[in-house]
């Protein structure tokens, strides 16, 4: 995923666990099958920066609803 933002969208899921700072959190990439494509670009696509913009919401309520079970 471009310049690794994947960092970016596993500490946006942290933050919304409540994990403490310093503790690490890893991602697992999937494949690029189509259903894993952004539904407003149709495509696993990054760039210019506006992957958080994108994905912040999305990661947030990744995180939110992980931190209710």
């Amino acid at each position: 995923m471009g310049q690794h933002i994947a960092s970016t969208m596993a500490q946006i899921v942290s933050e919304e666990l409540g994990f403490q700072t310093g503790k690490t959190c890893g991602f697992s990439s999937r494949t690029n099958d189509p259903k894993f494509n952004d539904p407003v670009l149709g495509a696993q696509i990054t760039g210019g920066s506006w992957s958080t913009m994108m994905n912040f919401d999305a990661m947030s309520r990744a995180g939110a609803a992980g931190r209710m079970h």
